[in-house]
């Protein structure tokens, strides 16, 4: 029998992932003109998240039985001396690039479609789905009372989502609920904002 299961843990098998830093930069465009609206963006377009090794704890976790012999290895020394396959898995968990591409139609005085696209180049650190196509629409029946709905394909799987908002004035309050399926598991999510602005 020989298992082998080497390990990264923050130090002393702690649950502080803080032993990494750098710098992102995203970049964006919006276009309007009319009913139509129109917006691309690129995030983590330029990336420099790294681990620091040295603050991070290596556990070997090699274990060998037979018949005439038997060697366990579980050791702990930075993850800085690990082995060069496991610096270069910790080093990839980073965070890659997502193209999203999305639209937005005025199709009635009273409600808006909308599309998007949202693509992830690479894993990484993120845990959102990979890829994303979603339909959405936003009804206002009354102006302080807009209904929203959506649609999308993600990752093996769906989800669905629906919610309403409430314009009190300067006072913006929304709700929404969620049902999703797929790569990162199946489950519901809900959502409460608020916010401040003129009007």
């Amino acid at each position: 029998i020989d298992v082998d299961f080497p390990m990264i843990l923050p130090p002393e098998g702690g649950r502080d992932w803080s032993q990494g830093s750098g710098l992102g930069v995203d970049v964006g465009a919006a276009w309007a003109r009319g009913p139509w609206a129109a917006a691309a963006v690129v995030q983590n377009l330029l990336n420099r998240f790294e681990w620091d090794l040295n603050e991070l704890t290596y556990r070997a976790g090699r274990i060998i039985f037979d018949e005439d012999f038997s060697d366990v290895d579980v050791g702990t020394s930075t993850a800085a001396g690990a082995p060069e396959s496991v610096r270069a898995k910790v080093r990839d968990l980073s965070f890659k690039p997502v193209l999203t591409l999305g639209g937005a139609y005025d199709a009635l005085e009273n409600l808006t479609v909308t599309a998007e696209v949202r693509q992830r180049m690479g894993d990484g650190l993120d845990t959102g789905p990979k890829s994303h196509i979603g339909l959405g629409m936003e009804y206002r029946p009354n102006p302080s009372v807009p209904l929203r709905a959506g649609f999308a394909a993600i990752t093996d799987g769906f989800q669905l989502g629906g919610g309403l908002g409430l314009v009190l004035g300067p006072v913006n309050v929304g709700f929404a609920a969620l049902y999703r399926t797929g790569d990162v598991g199946d489950g519901l999510a809900g959502t409460f904002g608020l916010s401040f602005g003129g009007g």
